[in-house]
């Protein structure tokens, strides 16, 4: 896919594809190349259009964080997701709502989920046994479980899925309690 994007964006045309350089950007980061940011920020500056600024704006962070294992750089880009653009489709959307909770994702967690969406596997199981559940709060507790879930399945041991299925279900029973005895 990246050898089909690199060809579409080197060809000049009298009018840009310029999604095309966020989608090789999140390409690129779900490979974990630094050659994402310069996409990412291709797109940010040459796109006049109305969408997906603020996802644009949410990769850079997520690439500061996992690439540059910065929170300080996920935290500067955060901010500006919030007043950039319009918050109509879904990634849009689901950006804005990852600003405004104004919580850095825990790194290792987010990097397995990002790899796994670009189908690196065993990478992203690698990235999520570095995790020590000890440190993580029930959410982040739960997300990793449920991370865990897709590489189960993919390799057929059901046993494993069926354990993890009962840790997440404990987990979730547990995080609704305390909101419930907050009231």
């Amino acid at each position: 896919m990246i050898q089909y994007l690199e060809s579409a964006l080197s060809h000049k045309v009298n009018t840009p594809f310029e999604y095309l350089n966020l989608i090789m950007g999140v390409e690129l980061l779900q490979r974990g190349d630094f050659r994402a940011k310069e996409y990412f920020l291709n797109f940010k500056n040459r796109f006049d259009g109305r969408h997906y600024i603020k996802e644009a704006y949410q990769k850079l962070a997520w690439h500061e964080l996992i690439l540059n294992n910065s929170g300080k750089g996920y935290n500067d880009w955060m901010p500006k997701l919030r007043t950039s653009s319009y918050t109509t489709i879904g990634e849009d959307q689901l950006a804005q709502k990852e600003a405004l909770a104004e919580e850095i994702p825990n790194r290792s967690i987010l990097s397995a989920r990002i790899l796994y969406d670009g189908r690196n596997y065993n990478e992203a199981l690698n990235e999520l046994s570095t995790v020590e559940l000890q440190s993580l709060n029930n959410k982040e507790l739960l997300e990793s479980i449920i991370r865990l879930f897709p590489w189960s399945q993919m390799t057929k041991n059901t046993m494993h899925v069926a354990q993890l299925y009962n840790q997440a279900s404990l987990i979730y029973i547990c995080i609704n309690s305390t909101r419930l005895s907050k009231g």
